[in-house]
C-alpha cells in the first residue's frame, strides 16, 4: 500500500509549488539524541562527504547542520512527536531523499524545555517552530523578554481564578508553587484592594506579574 505525502518541492517560502512524494519508497533513518555543548539535538548518521546543504521538506525553519559524520537537526520542539519527516541532503553529485523513523526530542537545554513545556501547559497544544525559534533567539539574547513570552501565557489564564493564577505564575519564574502564608498575607490582600479600587480583573493579574517577575531579579 502506498503511503503518499504531499510537500512543497523547495524549502523556500515565495516557492509554493507542491510534489508528492512515495515515502514507503525512501530509505528510512534513525534519529539518535546527541549531547552538543550541554544541549541536546537529534542527530542523523549519514555519509557527510561532499554534503553541502541539508533541509526539511516543508519546515524550513528546521535547521540541518552538518558534521563530520552526522547531521544535526536544529530547531525542534521538545517533547514535539515528529512523524514522516522528510530529509533532502544535496550533494555535489546529487540529491538524496530519507524518511526519518519516528521521534521525540524529549530534552534539550533549560530554556527551550522551559518555552516548550509552558506553552504546551498553557495552550494544550506544541508551540510551532517558527514561534519556538523566535522566542528562543530573543530570550538568549535578553532575558527580559521572557516577560513577554510570559504576558502571552497569561493572556490565554482569564479563567483561572486568583489562587490558580499566580500558582501558574510562581511555576512560570521559580518552577513552584506559591506557599499559603505568603498568598493570604499579600496575594490575597492586594487583589482585594485593587477590586475595591475599581482596578479591572486584567490590569491586576499583570501587576501581580510585574511585582512577582521583578522580585526574581532582585
Amino acid at each position: 500500500m502506498k503511503k503518499e505525502r504531499v510537500v512543497l518541492k523547495t524549502a523556500f517560502k515565495d516557492d509554493k509549488e507542491k510534489t508528492t512524494i512515495d515515502i514507503g519508497k525512501l530509505k528510512s533513518l534513525a534519529v539518535n539524541e546527541v549531547k552538543i555543548n550541554s544541549r541536546y539535538f537529534a542527530c542523523v548518521n549519514v555519509n557527510t562527504d561532499n554534503l553541502y546543504r541539508g533541509l526539511i521538506l516543508n519546515n524550513p525553519i528546521i535547521d540541518v547542520i552538518i558534521n563530520d559524520s552526522y547531521i544535526q537537526i536544529s530547531g525542534l520542539v521538545v517533547g514535539k512527536t515528529y512523524e514522516n519527516m522528510i530529509l533532502t541532503l544535496e550533494y555535489i553529485n546529487g540529491n538524496k531523499m530519507y524518511l526519518l523513523e519516528t521521534f521525540t526530542l524529549s530534552s534539550s537545554d533549560k530554556l527551550s524545555e522551559y518555552i516548550c513545556k509552558n506553552y504546551k501547559l498553557a495552550f494544550k497544544k506544541d508551540i510551532d517552530e517558527e514561534e519556538f525559534n523566535d522566542w528562543y533567539f530573543k530570550i538568549q539574547k535578553d532575558n527580559g523578554e521572557i516577560k513577554g513570552f510570559i504576558s502571552k501565557i497569561l493572556d490565554n489564564t482569564t479563567a483561572l481564578n486568583l489562587d490558580e493564577f499566580i500558582n501558574l505564575i510562581y511555576g512560570l519564574i521559580f518552577g513552584k508553587d506559591i506557599d499559603s502564608e505568603s498568598f493570604n498575607n499579600y496575594w490575597k490582600d492586594f487583589y482585594e484592594r485593587e477590586i475595591r479600587d475599581g482596578k479591572s480583573e486584567r490590569s491586576i493579574k499583570l501587576s501581580i506579574m510585574d511585582k512577582i517577575f521583578y522580585s526574581k531579579l532582585m
